[in-house]
């Protein structure tokens, strides 16, 4: 089954970048017959041209790299949790909120969406900061709880001091159906665009809630044991 896997990421890795030294292609060989009939001959202009292709393709091959790799890539690397979920290692709220932390912070760490810190509660829970020692650096003056009751949308709140470095936080809300689960709060040093901002929601519906579900009943059922052993000693 890895093996498989493996090759799929390679044949989708080869397919990313036919696309995109094709497109390349196309947009420089545009921009050359550009200039070659706006100027002649070409002069100072060639240097110019050979900068700007090299910034220009620089820029787009690292956001297509994100708009095309973040998708397919968030599946593979998020098995590792549900399979720690489906083995029963992550059975309290605690230990999710830990793990989706990590996972966040380590996962979307692409160009011009990179999170630093994440703050997850979730059922009212005292709330897990992911890494450790920002902690004491975020905001508490807000009630994120009831923010995150008013709606599924993403909230946006700003920009925030973390240190010397200012950040903008999202509250991201999480749903299954009709119950409020709690939230997730992400901050970047990057203001997020509508496409990274729908990619998080749609994380939250994909990847989270469910799993979330699975592991609130592991810690109903986990209760429920440990409340009968107390009623029959």
């Amino acid at each position: 089954m890895q093996q498989n896997k493996n090759i799929t990421v390679t044949l989708q890795n080869i397919a990313i970048a036919g696309f995109y030294l094709f497109t390349i292609g196309l947009i420089l060989t545009g921009m050359w017959y550009f200039i070659d009939k706006l100027f002649q001959p070409p002069g100072v202009f060639f240097s110019f041209y050979i900068v700007l292709a090299i910034l220009g393709g620089g820029m787009l091959g690292a956001w297509l790299w994100v708009l095309i790799k973040l998708p397919s890539g968030i599946a593979r690397a998020f098995d590792p949790v549900r399979n720690k979920i489906a083995g029963r290692q992550i059975t309290t709220a605690h230990e999710f909120a830990r793990e989706i932390g990590a996972f966040i912070v380590k996962y979307f760490s692409f160009y011009r969406f990179d999170v630093l810190a994440v703050k997850i509660s979730i059922k009212n829970q005292q709330a897990i900061v992911f890494p450790n020692h920002f902690e004491a650096l975020l905001p508490k003056e807000k009630d994120y709880v009831s923010l995150s009751r008013q709606g599924e949308e993403i909230i946006k709140l700003g920009k925030i001091a973390i240190s010397q470095t200012k950040c903008h936080g999202y509250l991201i809300p999480i749903w299954f159906g009709k119950e409020w689960l709690g939230y997730i709060c992400v901050y970047s040093e990057t203001a997020l665009s509508r496409i990274n901002l729908n990619f998080l929601k749609e994380f939250e519906e994909l990847y989270v809630d469910d799993q979330l579900m699975h592991v609130l009943y592991f810690e109903r059922m986990k209760q429920n044991r440990q409340s009968d052993v107390n009623d029959v000693s």
